[in-house]
């Protein structure tokens, strides 16, 4: 308490005591009507302060579990790719772009789920052993490229009819006589 409180005290103590008991009364209610009007207030004031922060550190609370559920889902993500890429044996050329494409997607703010990310990668294997790895990765990253939003497997079949052979090999012509003349003669 401070001087000053302490003197406002004294001269209230002595109002008070020249004051009637009915006076003394009306001022003692009248007095607790202020403190309670005063208190009613302070704890409005409180709570709409304790309403405010509720609100406030609930928002961070979800906004911390949105990054949790992001993080989690990335990790998972991740990990998915890695299990269905090993899964479906893809090489590691193959891998690249195939990583190459779901960060394309991402961008886009497409994200796949699990399911739909087997299926892609299913797809994918498929194709690089029908068609080869070097002509799915080209179709990749020519959707990739373009910007489109799926890969044009249908561009495989044409480039197989236009004479790409269907592994990563050159075609040769052997004189299979003239290699069984020479087979024979070595013995």
């Amino acid at each position: 308490m401070t001087e000053k409180d302490i003197q406002d005290g004294k001269k209230i103590s002595e109002l008070f005591a020249i004051l009637s008991e009915d006076n003394k009364n009306m001022v003692i209610v009248y007095l607790s009507a202020l403190r309670d009007k005063e208190l009613a207030d302070s704890s409005k004031d409180n709570s709409q302060q304790k309403l405010l922060k509720n609100q406030v550190l609930g928002t961070l609370k979800k906004h911390q579990k949105k990054e949790e559920k992001v993080k989690k889902k990335n990790k998972t993500q991740s990990q998915l790719i890695e299990q269905f890429l090993m899964e479906f044996d893809i090489s590691t050329y193959l891998f690249d772009v195939v990583n190459d494409w779901i960060e394309y997607k991402k961008e886009g703010g497409f994200i796949y789920k699990e399911t739909g990310l087997k299926n892609l990668i299913r797809q994918i294997s498929e194709s690089a052993s029908k068609y080869s790895d070097k002509a799915v990765a080209a179709v990749i990253k020519e959707s990739i490229a373009s910007g489109y939003q799926g890969i044009v497997f249908d561009k495989l079949s044409k480039t197989k009819r236009e004479g790409m052979p269907a592994n990563n090999f050159l075609q040769r012509e052997y004189d299979y006589s003239a290699l069984e003349q020479k087979l024979l003669s070595n013995n």
